[in-house]
């Protein structure tokens, strides 16, 4: 097995761990603090997390990931020592330094996190006026400092991403979530109602802060190197702006309801949102974390990123498809066992939004082809064209009056834009939709047998036997109409998965 090989195999593995157990501990948080707290609670906190949601995005600006490439482009790190500019011969590697660049980063980024903090300070009453609820100026002021907290971050994850050190970032964010969620916890028993939701996300940002410096054991000077910025955000700019699209767009909906339905309806809609990208973020973001720096590091060798890529992809769909389409049948039985009767509209919108999962699934791995190339310009145009068909589309299903017709045309532009975003990418390595399509198919289509399958016996049980006793029947029997068929017929994408799991690494590519 080849060092790189080694390196993307304990990657993944730990990365899977970090994201897994981060999420397990943030799903069963939301499960307790979902019966100690109301959704408009949920829905309130929710109204200004759109927007602090922006700090990651815009503080970064795409440095972290620029970082990344530039780095792997023009050296190696060993531990925690900073090389030296890369061998002659390349221009980008001789005039990257990676002690000047890091210490640029950190000053940017630390600026535009106080400036954005001061912005949001003020700006908060006028929030509260969007929204018509005053209260939503004391959350926005305090939930502010996320804008000075996330920025912190940036330099510390691009040193351990460099060195595929996702042992370190595994830990540090499940160390994070299990304080962060002691404190939510710990203040919605002493009654503090939302505002033990805004001690849960300032306590997560200021440890998703700190714990990755604690582990990378890097401390660079902060400096001004103006060329090093320009160079950096070159790369970056347009990735920023492709992933400030994106968060936009995707939360454009939460931004629409709250103003258009208020904070229960959007507590609600956002529960089932949630809910449904649950595996979506897990699966995409264990391997979009590895890919990235992996796929960087041969950007030259575009065949090999192809097959690469079209294995990750296949991995993904056969993970993803059972999740959702057995998430979208059991949905009317698991919502209140999970978190009470009162959550029970959640339902009918998870089973809506499930879909969108499953296609945003296959089309987050996208960006990687576009990273690996070098093509973050093409990129930021499909963020501006997927941009503007989603938003319309929530506009147009809040004016049809309810949460579910936003969830219903969420779905039908994210089914429109499905093909050309994996296409387009896609052409980029000279990877074909008849390829796609190969390795996709078998997942998809055993999944919809199982879908079939688990909702027909669920029509039949008798409802003496309760919403849980139906769980217990139906989902061990939707693992066994999907694993079954898998394991017995082994395609590709499940001989490739297993050939991983048995010997520890992946096949060659």
């Amino acid at each position: 097995m080849t060092e790189l090989k080694e390196r993307t195999v304990r990657g993944l593995a730990w990365s899977a761990v970090g994201r897994f157990g981060t999420q397990a501990l943030r799903f069963s948080l939301s499960v307790v603090l979902a019966r100690l707290l109301a959704p408009a609670d949920f829905g309130l906190v929710g109204m200004v997390l759109v927007f602090t949601g922006l700090a990651t995005v815009v503080a970064e600006l795409g440095l972290g990931a620029s970082l990344v490439h530039r780095w792997s482009a023009a050296e190696d790190i060993d531990g925690g020592e900073l090389a030296e500019p890369g061998p002659p011969g390349d221009d980008a590697a001789r005039s990257f330094s990676p002690e000047r660049a890091l210490g640029t980063v950190l000053v940017f980024t630390a600026a535009i996190g106080v400036s954005l903090a001061g912005v949001f300070f003020v700006a908060a009453p006028f929030l509260a006026r969007l929204y018509d609820e005053p209260r939503v100026t004391a959350l926005a002021r305090a939930l502010g400092a996320v804008f000075l907290l996330a920025p912190l971050g940036v330099v510390p994850r691009a040193v351990l991403t460099r060195r595929l050190a996702f042992a370190a970032l595994a830990r540090a964010e499940i160390a994070a979530s299990l304080v962060a969620g002691a404190a939510g916890v710990g203040a919605a028993l002493a009654g503090l109602g939302v505002w033990s939701l805004v001690a849960l996300t300032l306590v997560n940002a200021a440890l998703d802060a700190v714990l990755p410096w604690v582990a990378a054991r890097t401390r660079p000077r902060p400096c001004w190197d103006a060329a090093q910025l320009r160079a950096l955000l070159a790369h970056g700019a347009h990735l920023a702006g492709w992933n400030l699209l994106t968060y936009a767009s995707r939360t454009a909906d939460n931004l629409i309801i709250g103003a258009r339905f208020g904070s229960a309806p959007l507590g609600i809609y956002g529960r089932a949102y949630s809910l449904m990208f649950i595996p979506v973020h897990q699966i995409t973001g264990v391997a979009g974390r590895v890919m990235f720096p992996v796929l960087s590091s041969i950007q030259d060798d575009r065949p090999r990123i192809a097959r690469i890529w079209l294995r990750s992809v296949g991995a993904i769909g056969l993970a993803i498809f059972p999740m959702v389409a057995g998430l979208a049948v059991v949905a009317d039985d698991l919502v209140p066992v999970l978190f009470g009767e009162r959550w029970a509209a959640v339902a009918p919108v998870l089973r809506i939004l499930c879909g969108v999962g499953a296609i945003h699934a296959l089309l987050n791995p996208t960006v990687w082809l576009y990273h690996a190339t070098g093509r973050t310009g093409l990129l930021f145009l499909w963020g501006v064209v997927s941009s503007i068909a989603l938003v319309g589309a929530f506009v147009i299903g809040a004016s049809l009056g309810s949460i579910e017709s936003v969830a219903t045309l969420y779905l039908a532009a994210s089914a429109a834009l499905a093909v050309p975003g994996l296409l387009l990418p896609a052409r980029l390595v000279d990877i074909r939709a008849g390829a796609i399509i190969r390795r996709l198919a078998p997942s998809a289509a055993r999944a919809a047998v199982m879908a079939a399958l688990v909702f027909a016996l669920r029509s039949a049980l008798p409802e003496t036997l309760g919403q849980l006793g139906r769980l217990l029947i139906t989902i061990p029997t939707g693992v066994a109409a999907y694993v079954g068929p898998a394991l017995l017929l082994q395609d590709a994408v499940v001989r490739d998965v297993l050939d991983t799991i048995r010997s520890g690494r992946p096949r060659a590519p």
